[in-house]
């Protein structure tokens, strides 16, 4: 489990620090504050010679350069350095210290005057829980990279990810119905049923429809059978509240022993359904060994993490809420026993 976190010239961080993590972290501060940034720093980390994260950060972002002729991914490397330049003098440095041992990223750029290739990035993974690999992109004077097709297959082939990273947008149709057939019978596949009957205690059974058509649908592809339904039906007529839900599950599912990241993690949610989702998210953290780290503007979501919270007997390394102020170099990490006095007093920690 990651206990600590290091970021040092990444989007909109100089330097920064986050102590004292948990099983279950709620990231809140400020619109800007580099909330989703804390997420993307941590994907790059635990996804150890994967070039797919850039690429999928980058389509988030809107980094991703529209270049003919195909042969590769260009994505925008400077945006992820802060000042959204890169200068050959900064490195990114993201680094996480943990029980597993450290983990260190590093994105290093170099000028070569006059050769072939003028400038070059160098990205690398190194550390007590993992050496190498290190991939050397070409770059231009503005710090677009091209990421090559075997480079992004090389990677994927040889290191597994260790986290997954959910969008404010949650999964995609395609994406959903994929993970679904990777846990159907087994252990994992009740969580799918649990989650949805937080949102609708009618839902019976929920299964994918493998003839959907998926291109350019982001809610669907999968039917659900209600209580004294003689039919089942779409889950897109269900509301957005019970595709976050499914999304959330399958994610978890499929982050098994790895670190599980989520951006907005109440969208689509009511505020009377956020229990439920922190008590299936608790449960399904400790069972699989998932890491879990969400943010969130929600008051609503701040105040019912205190659900999960031991108020008798309060476990450190448990559940943390960490404050992100753009003026402080390192988080504002609550514990479990201030989340708690948190939600009884109705203390403002946003």
């Amino acid at each position: 489990m990651i206990r600590e976190l290091t970021i040092e010239n990444f989007r909109g961080f100089r330097r920064f620090e986050m102590r004292d993590l948990g099983l279950v972290n709620l990231i809140v501060g400020s619109n800007s504050s580099g909330k989703t940034s804390v997420l993307e720093a941590l994907h790059v980390l635990t996804s150890p010679g994967s070039l797919q994260a850039f690429c999928w950060i980058g389509s988030q972002r809107g980094e991703l350069k529209d270049v003919p002729n195909g042969g590769g991914v260009p994505v925008e490397f400077s945006h992820l350095f802060h000042g959204h330049q890169v200068v050959d003098t900064t490195s990114i440095n993201l680094t996480y210290r943990g029980d597993d041992g450290d983990l260190t990223f590093t994105a290093t750029p170099t000028s070569h005057p006059g050769a072939q290739i003028e400038r070059e990035l160098k990205l690398s993974w190194n550390g007590s829980v993992q050496q190498g690999p290190v991939f050397t992109l070409p770059i231009s004077t503005t710090g677009v990279g091209k990421i090559g097709t075997d480079a992004l297959t090389w990677g994927e082939r040889l290191f597994r990810n260790r986290s997954m990273f959910v969008t404010s947008a949650s999964l995609t149709a395609r994406d959903a119905v994929d993970f679904f057939d990777a846990i159907v019978l087994s252990k994992e596949e009740q969580l799918l049923a649990e989650a949805l009957r937080a949102i609708n205690p009618q839902i019976q059974r929920v299964a994918p429809k493998h003839d959907y058509p998926f291109d350019h649908i982001r809610r669907g592809g999968f039917h659900v059978l209600l209580e004294g339904q003689p039919i089942s039906v779409p889950i897109g007529d269900l509301g957005d509240g019970i595709w976050r839900m499914l999304s959330l599950a399958l994610a978890l599912a499929m982050s098994a022993n790895g670190v599980l990241l989520i951006d907005e993690i109440d969208t689509g949610l009511h505020f009377t359904v956020m229990d439920q989702m922190w008590q299936l998210i608790s449960a399904a953290a400790e069972k699989l060994n998932v890491q879990v780290f969400a943010t969130t503007h929600s008051r609503d979501c701040v105040e019912s993490l205190a659900v999960i919270c031991h108020k008798d007997s309060p476990s450190e390394g448990r559940v943390s809420i960490q404050r992100i102020e753009p003026e402080r170099g390192r988080s504002v990490s609550i514990s479990e026993v201030e989340i708690i006095a948190i939600a009884e007093c109705g203390i403002e920690v946003r």
